[in-house]
Formats: structure tokens, C-alpha cells, sequence
């Protein structure tokens, strides 16, 4: 007989606990796109669909490398933001940052990540910012055909570390909250208010 699962996120286990149920003879998981559900949110559609490709090695008949601009579209409707390091569609999920993780990913490019941006439409970036690491640095100037001496190198990463810091203090913190207290109003419905406006207008 076929069986279905349903996983809430409760405890960040709702794609573990669908895995565990496909691998117990489940057919049919209910999963949402971006794990957008009640409350704490249901199985996210894409990490299941890239745990049974990549680590299971099903075929799922889903074209993958579509499941980035999905994962927007979706976010755009629902107005609500992906976490930036959201699995397979965060803004973070394939951007490199430390001088370690720039390096690592030069060198080999599964160091740090499991499946290639291109599987899920996605592209690798890199950021230059206060955790760069000298090596990354030395490449950029290698790949613009600039010739430096590891001093001058040395120092041009200390100046982008330096830069990127003040950037951030210039940052409000006032804003950010403004925006989240938006974004809230969007997803909250009408006020009690409201409601019983709405009450009185139609008794």
C-alpha cells in the first residue's frame, strides 16, 4: 500500500525525518518549496530533491537546475526571505568569504561544497570582506594581470578587511529592524482593528 509523510521542522529534522521515511518505503513526501509551511515549516522541496539525487542516487525527474529561480519565485510571492544561509538557495549556500574557504575552493572546488552551483542554477561567488584571505587576493591580481610583491599583497588585504569594517559601522541597525517590522506586517494579516472594522461594516 503506498504511504505518504508529512515533517513539520519543529527541530530542524523535517528533511532528515523525510529521508528516513523514503528509506523505510515511503513514495509520496509532502515537501514545500523553501520549507515554507505553518509554523515551523514543513520538509524543504529542494533539499529533499538534491538529498535523493546526490545522496541517494535517485532519479527524481526534476530538473534541478531550475530550483534556484523556483526557490525566488517563490519567494517573491510569499514575501518572505530565504535565510541567507539556507541550503541549496540561500544567497550564502555557495558564496566564500574566509581566506581558508577562497583558498580551499581555488584549489579543489568540492573543499566546501557537495554538489557544483551549476546542479541547482546557482553560481559560486566569492566576497571580499573582513575575513579575505591573502591567497584569494594574490589570485584576483593574477587573474587582472597585476604583478605585486607578497608585501604589497599583504597589504591590499589588510585594506579590504579594513574597508569592509567601516562600511559595516556605517550600516543602521535602526533600518535593518525597519524592515523586519515591514516584512512582519506582511505576513501577520489584519490587525485586531481591522478585523472588527471589518465586523462592524458588515453587522
Amino acid at each position: 500500500m503506498p504511504m505518504s509523510v508529512h515533517c513539520h521542522d519543529d527541530f530542524g529534522l523535517a528533511t532528515a525525518n523525510t529521508l528516513t521515511a523514503i528509506e523505510e518505503g515511503v513514495t509520496f513526501p509532502q515537501v514545500c518549496v523553501n520549507a515554507y509551511g505553518e509554523r515551523a515549516g514543513n520538509a524543504a522541496f529542494e533539499e529533499i530533491v538534491m538529498a535523493l539525487e546526490e545522496l541517494y542516487g535517485i532519479d527524481t525527474g526534476i530538473k534541478t537546475e531550475r530550483l534556484y529561480t523556483l526557490s525566488k519565485l517563490v519567494e517573491k510571492n510569499f514575501i518572505v526571505p530565504l535565510p541567507l544561509h539556507k541550503s541549496i538557495s540561500g544567497d550564502n549556500a555557495f558564496t566564500h568569504s574566509s581566506g581558508i574557504h577562497s583558498h580551499g575552493q581555488l584549489t579543489h572546488s568540492m573543499t566546501y561544497e557537495p554538489i557544483s552551483p551549476s546542479k541547482v542554477g546557482r553560481k559560486r561567488e566569492f566576497h571580499l570582506g573582513k575575513f579575505v584571505g591573502r591567497h584569494f587576493v594574490e589570485y584576483l591580481l593574477k587573474m587582472g594581470g597585476v604583478k605585486a610583491t607578497p608585501e604589497q599583497a599583504r597589504e591590499i588585504t589588510e585594506r579590504v578587511k579594513k574597508t569592509h569594517e567601516e562600511q559595516k559601522k556605517l550600516q543602521s541597525h535602526a533600518a535593518f529592524e525597519n524592515i523586519k517590522g515591514d516584512l512582519r506586517a506582511l505576513r501577520t494579516g489584519v490587525s485586531e482593528r481591522e478585523f472588527w472594522a471589518i465586523v462592524f461594516d458588515v453587522i
